[in-house]
């Protein structure tokens, strides 16, 4: 049920993105939304399927999809930002990775020095064993820079957060719900009217009275874009993320790396 409500959504934003959209990227729609009631996006799909098979009556298959579309309301005080993420790939029939995400946040007041944002998420990494994450939260947005090529902040907030995990090869679930600072550090850079360069670092932390200790997350995303034309351009992106105390015992640090087509609106 979680899959299919989050293709559900998919499918209804990826609507909106190709009726309203415009050739802009939703945080660079931040700085050049002079004009108000401006709607931005962006839509990444990447498709992947081989069989490189050892032996003729041993086929291995290795099937890959991979959706990332962005939306942003840009009014002449606030923004709202919707981003979302699936990814699937299958070996053989059977599932390596099931992920996805659809996050919301409103800045208020976003071209003043410091903004105020609110911030909701739900997510899903089925085959690490998280079913459901879902939080809440705001805080405060810090420009540090805001020129036309180069965007610098900083956000320092604080949120709730609920997740349900399932043990590794294991039909037994925990849930645990935290209070925890939430915060930021985004860069932009626009090397050209062609190439450009974005990066954020998250980083998260709440006290857990079930282990005396907090549990720490620090993720990152970085992403390297080439303009081909108008409306197409080349990305190479990289994500990782690292727990310190991972609810379930699994691997405390993962990382992605892709390259592909990204198609602007």
């Amino acid at each position: 049920m979680i899959i299919l409500r989050f293709i559900i959504l998919s499918l209804l934003f990826l609507r909106s993105v190709n009726v309203y959209s415009q050739i802009l990227n939703v945080e660079r729609g931040r700085q050049e939304g002079d004009s108000t009631n401006q709607i931005v996006g962006d839509l990444a799909i990447d498709f992947s399927i081989n069989n490189r098979s050892a032996t003729a009556d041993d086929e291995n298959r290795l099937i890959g999809f991979n959706l990332n579309s962005d939306l942003g309301y840009i009014a002449k005080q606030n923004t709202y930002l919707l981003f979302s993420n699936l990814n699937f790939i299958y070996a053989t029939d059977d599932p390596v990775i099931r992920t996805g995400y659809t996050h919301f946040r409103s800045t208020f007041f976003y071209k003043k020095p410091i903004s105020y944002e609110l911030f909701g998420q739900f997510q899903f990494d089925l085959g690490r064993g998280l079913q459901f994450r879902q939080l809440a939260g705001g805080g405060f947005r810090f420009n540090l820079s805001n020129k036309e090529d180069f965007d610098l902040h900083l956000g320092v907030g604080g949120m709730w957060e609920r997740e349900t995990w399932k043990f590794p090869a294991s039909e037994l679930e925990t849930s645990l719900s935290l209070l925890k600072s939430s915060n930021y550090f985004t860069i932009t850079k626009s090397f050209s009217d062609n190439a450009s360069f974005g990066a954020t670092i998250y980083y998260q932390t709440g006290y857990d009275n079930g282990i005396d200790a907090f549990r720490h997350r620090i993720s990152l995303d970085t992403s390297l874009t080439f303009s081909l034309s108008d409306f197409m351009a080349f990305s190479v992106s990289f994500s990782g993320a690292y727990e310190n105390e991972p609810v379930v015992p699994i691997l405390k640090y993962m990382y992605f790396l892709q390259n592909g087509l990204k198609f602007s609106f």
